[in-house]
C-alpha cells in the first residue's frame, strides 16, 4: 500500500466514522499501527484531518478525527486520480 493509496483510505475511514482508532484504521488497511499512525499524523500536519478531544470524557484517550475542507478537497483530488488509472 502506498502513502497516496493509504491516505485516500484514511481519508475515506475518517470521514465514515470519525471515532475510529489508529488500531481499526491499521487492520482496515492491512499495515501496522506504526504506519497507520504516520500517515495519518502527516494527513493531521497538512490540515486535511482535526483531531478534536472530548474534554468533558473522563477518559481523555477519546477523539475523534474531522476531515477538513482541504481534507475532502484532498480525497475528491486523489478519487480523480485513482479513477484516472487503467484498472
Amino acid at each position: 500500500l502506498i502513502r497516496q493509496d493509504a491516505s485516500f483510505a484514511i481519508l475515506g475511514l475518517v470521514q465514515s466514522n470519525p471515532q475510529i482508532s489508529i488500531a481499526e484504521i491499521s487492520r482496515a488497511l492491512g499495515v501496522s499501527n506504526g504506519m497507520a499512525h504516520y500517515v495519518t499524523r502527516n494527513l493531521i500536519d497538512k490540515g486535511s484531518i482535526k483531531i478534536k478531544n472530548f474534554s468533558a470524557n473522563p477518559n481523555k484517550r477519546n477523539y475523534s478525527y474531522i476531515l477538513t475542507p482541504t481534507g475532502l478537497s484532498e480525497k475528491m483530488k486523489l478519487t480523480s486520480l485513482t479513477r484516472s488509472y487503467p484498472h
